[in-house]
């Protein structure tokens, strides 16, 4: 029943991919080497 549902979902979607690095994944490198250097 689950299966049946997420296809029903899935069938009708469109998939974008986005290329570039991640804005999240910058800005928690970027907090990670400011904890660094407070340490």
């Amino acid at each position: 029943m689950t299966v049946a549902a997420i296809d029903s979902l899935v069938h009708h979607a469109n998939i974008y991919k986005i290329e570039g690095e991640s804005y999240r994944k910058k800005q928690a490198l970027k907090s990670n080497q400011e904890i660094g250097q407070v340490n």
